[in-house]
């Protein structure tokens, strides 16, 4: 009784374990990872930062208005009493302002600061896609590496199943007297080698599942199943894309195109300082002494100001506003520069892709070869035809075979994804 209800226990422990068991897509796995990047996070706050300067800048459009009050009290009367203009000596004062000053203009510093703003939140924007772009592109990678990992652990399986077949057959033909020993020793050495390895990609597995598991930033499950495992390799020919043609697309061109209209607000910004500047506004005040009766009325006052700066055209202003036009240039060739650049990386990820598909379709052939050398070396093995040294290597032969395609498919994955990512097509699907 006791051990059925102890093997019920562990059965339930089992399923629920089972049950439990983490299967994860590719999309799931982004999403995830975009959820939990710390990069992503600070790229959304930085986001908002920026909508605040935004609407600081705004509000300078606007009217500034100043309240002022101050008051004074004497232990002593600082102004005698003065009979009988004054009965009462003064040992207070009391003064209260208010100002209301409208900007008319200011050098095209208003505009200016507000078109840096909203340059500062498309910058932000563009980052922040730019992030997610990047998240998703090592997520993917990631994620075929492991996927890589699994198909090099069923091939070693599948070969150590080829061989444990071939040393059982061995067995039988050493006890029937048909072969020597060592003939079943090189069968065992060659099974031995291959556990071996099967053990180093087992470790292999664990150390990229946890990377994976901290990059996406979910706890490291050894039991985790990925559902994606079925690649495809197509002929890429159909996605190819001039790379003059996408380069204004892509978020570092944005950038670098950013980076020229900031230097150039900036300089008109540097420019306002020594241009002239004008306001309007009101002013109303009110002066008296507490509990004296003697004050002023609050009267409004309106006034404007004008503000001409002159030495600066000749002083530091004139050094500073070439600065300014040397930054100007140096965005100017940087844009330029970052352009060939840019094109230049899409036409070598390009390379890399076709490069890719035509390893895989050599490897596809290969395979098929030492698939067909094997059994023929297998036939001739049992005919007589052939030794034992023959048949391991090809078997070995194939074995390779089989594992270089299983690598060349994924490496296709990663440069297919690494191509999409540097021609700005992350986000469309396969």
């Amino acid at each position: 009784m006791r051990l059925t209800i102890v093997l019920s226990v562990a059965l339930a422990l089992a399923v629920t374990q089972v049950s439990a068991q983490q299967k994860l897509s590719l999309q799931q796995s982004k999403d995830i990872a975009n959820s939990n990047n710390i990069s992503l996070k600070n790229s959304g706050l930085r986001i908002g930062f920026a909508e605040e300067g935004k609407k600081a800048a705004y509000s300078s459009y606007l009217p500034k208005v100043d309240a002022n009050g101050v008051l004074m009290y004497g232990f002593r009367n600082f102004i005698p009493a003065i009979p009988p203009y004054l009965p009462q000596g003064v040992n207070n004062f009391f003064l209260g302002t208010v100002t209301a000053q409208q900007p008319i203009y200011a050098g095209g510093k208003i505009n200016t600061n507000n078109e840096l703003a909203k340059l500062q939140l498309e910058v932000n924007k563009t980052r922040l896609k730019q992030a997610k772009d990047s998240v998703n592109l090592i997520t993917e990678q990631k994620y075929l590496q492991l996927i890589n990992i699994n198909e090099q652990y069923k091939t070693v399986i599948s070969n150590t199943y080829y061989l444990d077949t071939l040393y059982k057959e061995m067995g039988d033909y050493l006890k029937s007297g048909l072969i020597a020993k060592n003939e079943l020793l090189k069968v065992k050495v060659q099974r031995n080698n291959l556990l071996l390895n099967k053990s180093k990609i087992s470790n292999m597995k664990q150390v990229a599942l946890l990377d994976f598991c901290q990059f996406i930033g979910i706890p490291f499950d050894p039991g985790i199943q990925f559902t994606d495992s079925v690649l495809v390799v197509k002929d890429p020919a159909a996605l190819y894309i001039k790379p003059e043609t996408v380069l204004n697309t892509t978020d570092d061109y944005k950038l670098l195109q950013k980076n020229v209209s900031a230097e150039t607000l900036q300089t008109k910004l540097k420019r306002a300082d020594y241009l002239p500047s004008a306001s309007v506004g009101v002013s109303a005040s009110q002066v008296g002494v507490i509990d004296r009766g003697l004050g002023s009325r609050f009267t409004p006052l309106a006034f404007g100001v004008v503000s001409i700066p002159i030495s600066g055209w000749w002083g530091e202003g004139k050094h500073i506003l070439r600065q300014r036009k040397i930054a100007e240039n140096i965005a100017a060739n940087n844009l330029a520069d970052g352009s060939n650049l840019l094109q230049v990386r899409m036409l070598r990820s390009w390379y890399d892709l076709t490069e890719a598909f035509e390893q895989y379709g050599i490897l596809e052939d290969n395979l098929l070869s030492s698939s067909e050398n094997l059994k023929v070396e297998r036939d001739n093995y049992r005919s007589g035809l052939n030794n034992l040294s023959d048949l391991l290597k090809a078997q070995a032969d194939f074995q390779q075979t089989e594992s270089e395609l299983a690598e060349a498919k994924v490496n296709y994955q990663i440069k297919l994804s690494a191509y999409r990512y540097v021609t700005g097509k992350m986000e469309d699907k396969q």
